[in-house]
Formats: C-alpha cells, sequence, structure tokens
C-alpha cells in the first residue's frame, strides 16, 4: 500500500509542478486560456496516453479542446487545432479500448479536415481508414 500512496503523491506533485510551469514559465500567454497553451495541454495529454495515464491523459486533452472552443475566430489554425483535440481524445479512448467512446471524436476530427484539407490528402484518408478498422 505504501507504494500506492507514494506513486500518487508523484503523480500529484508531477501534475503540480507542470501546472506551475503553466503559470509562471510561459510569458508569451497573456491570457489565462491563450491559444499557445492548445500544445502544451495537447502535448501532455499526449504523454500521459504514452504511460497509461489515461484520467490524467483526458483532463489534459479536454482542456486543450476548451481553450480552442472559446477561441473567437475562425482561422485554419483553430480548426488544425481542433481537429488534432478530437483526434487526441479519439486516440487516448483507443488507447484504453473504448472503441465506442473513440469512434465520435475521431469522426468529428474527420469532419473538421475535411473542411480544411484538400480532398484526397493523406491525412483524411488514413483517418477514414483507422475509423473504418474501429467497426
Amino acid at each position: 500500500m505504501i507504494l500506492n500512496i507514494n506513486h500518487l503523491f508523484v503523480d500529484n506533485l508531477e501534475y503540480i509542478l507542470v501546472q506551475i510551469v503553466i503559470l509562471f514559465d510561459i510569458p508569451s500567454c497573456q491570457q489565462k486560456d491563450d491559444l499557445c497553451l492548445v500544445s502544451l495541454f495537447s502535448n501532455m495529454a499526449m504523454a500521459f496516453e504514452q504511460q497509461n495515464q489515461f484520467s490524467h491523459a483526458l483532463t489534459h486533452a479536454y482542456r486543450a479542446l476548451q481553450i480552442v472552443l472559446n477561441i473567437q475566430n475562425d482561422s485554419k489554425l483553430k480548426k488544425e487545432l481542433e481537429s488534432s483535440c478530437y483526434y487526441n481524445l479519439g486516440s487516448i479512448h483507443n488507447q484504453e479500448q473504448r472503441l465506442s467512446e473513440a469512434k465520435p471524436f475521431y469522426d468529428t476530427a474527420l469532419r473538421i479536415r475535411k473542411e480544411y484539407l484538400p480532398k484526397g490528402h493523406s491525412d483524411i484518408t488514413n483517418l477514414q481508414k483507422l475509423i473504418t478498422s474501429l467497426t
């Protein structure tokens, strides 16, 4: 039991340290929910996913998506980030073997990618193949 408690303590400490970095070490992000934080939260989500820490991964992936959805512009960059956020959420659920939960995220990512990528683009084709493999 002590190992589990220590492991939880280390996970929480790591999380707190990352939050401190976000608050104090990103001078280019003047607003709390600046678009530049999306990549940071997404990368943290993917790192947690690779460590099979899915609850942390989902927390960070949803935070990235929340920031993107609250940004009030319709740029290609926003669409790319939004699509990536949905893809990442699908990937996390896929890694957890929660395929029925992964599919809607992949579907949304595909729909958004079709808005800004040319027809037949490899990102679209590969995502279509991935979605087909889930069913």
